[in-house]
C-alpha cells in the first residue's frame, strides 16, 4: 500500500566529475577514464512500515532527504591488426550514502557496487565473426551481497556467397543468499541476400531452449526483489527485408 503526504519533489543537485582519454594509435592502445562526485538534497523522503504480518507501508513524507554518490571507473583496449581482433577490459565502482526511513527510523544506508567487462571481437577469418561480452556486477547493502554475471556470445558464419548463419547464446546468472538463478538462451539465425533485387530473406529461431521463465534478483537502497517473468516460447520468424536505393 502506498500514500503521498509531501509537496512537490524538490532536488537540489550538485555534481563534479570528469573524463580522460588516450590513445595511442601506434600501438592500437586506447584507454579512459571518468569519475564523478555528487550530492542531492531533496525535500521528500519514502517512509517504509513494515507490519508483523510482513505487509508494508510506503509513504512519502515531507522530510529532508540527502543523497552522496561518488563514482568511477576506466576502460583500457587494444586492436590486434594481424588478427583482425579488439580486445578490452573494464571495471566501475559506485559508492551511495543516502536516507532511508523505516518504520519511523531514520538511518543512513551505505550501497556499494562493483563492475568488470570483458568485450572481445574478432574478423580474423573471412567466413566467420565472433563478438563476446562479459560483465560481473556485485552489490552491497550492509550485509547484503548480489552477485550478477551476464555474458552474451555472437557467432556468425559465411560459409557461402549470400548466405550466413548465426549462433546467439546469452547468460544470466544471479546470485543472492546462497541461491544461484540461471538464466540462458540460445538463438539461431540464417539470412540470404537475393543482390540482383536488394531482398534479404531472413529466418530467426528465438529461445530454441524454449525456456519458460526468466528470474533475477534487484538491490536497491531499500530491499531486495525477487522477479519472475513469463517469457515466450520456442518461435520461428520469417522476415523479408527490401532496399529500394
Amino acid at each position: 500500500m502506498s500514500q503521498q503526504n509531501s509537496n512537490i519533489q524538490q532536488d537540489l543537485l550538485k555534481k563534479v566529475g570528469g573524463n580522460f582519454e588516450y590513445k595511442m594509435i601506434i600501438l592500437n592502445l586506447f584507454s579512459n577514464l571518468h569519475y564523478e562526485i555528487s550530492a542531492n538534497k531533496s525535500n521528500n523522503i519514502i517512509s517504509q512500515n513494515i507490519s508483523n504480518e510482513g505487509q508494508t507501508f510506503v509513504e512519502q513524507l515531507l522530510i529532508d532527504n540527502k543523497l552522496l554518490s561518488k563514482s568511477f571507473g576506466f576502460e583500457l583496449g587494444k586492436y590486434i591488426p594481424k588478427m583482425k581482433s579488439k580486445i578490452s577490459i573494464g571495471y566501475d565502482f559506485n559508492n551511495r550514502l543516502n536516507d532511508i526511513l523505516i518504520n519511523n527510523n531514520l538511518k543512513s544506508v551505505k550501497s556499494i557496487q562493483n563492475g568488470l567487462n570483458l568485450k572481445f571481437n574478432s574478423n580474423y577469418f573471412t567466413w566467420l565473426t565472433l563478438d563476446y561480452n562479459f560483465n560481473y556486477f556485485n552489490s552491497k547493502r550492509e550485509a547484503i551481497n548480489v552477485n550478477k554475471f551476464i555474458s552474451n556470445l555472437k557467432v556468425l558464419f559465411y560459409f557461402f556467397e549470400n548466405h550466413s548463419f548465426g549462433i546467439y547464446k546469452d547468460d544470466y546468472v544471479y546470485s543472492f543468499d546462497k541461491q544461484n538463478f540461471k538464466n540462458q538462451f540460445i538463438d539461431l539465425s540464417y539470412q540470404y541476400t537475393f543482390k540482383k533485387s536488394k531482398i534479404d530473406l531472413d529466418f530467426k529461431w528465438s529461445n530454441v531452449l524454449n525456456i519458460k521463465s526468466y528470474e533475477e534478483v534487484i538491490l536497491n537502497d531499500y530491499s531486495t526483489t525477487s522477479n519472475v517473468f513469463t517469457i515466450r516460447p520456442s518461435q520461428i520468424l520469417m522476415s523479408v527485408k527490401f532496399n529500394f536505393k
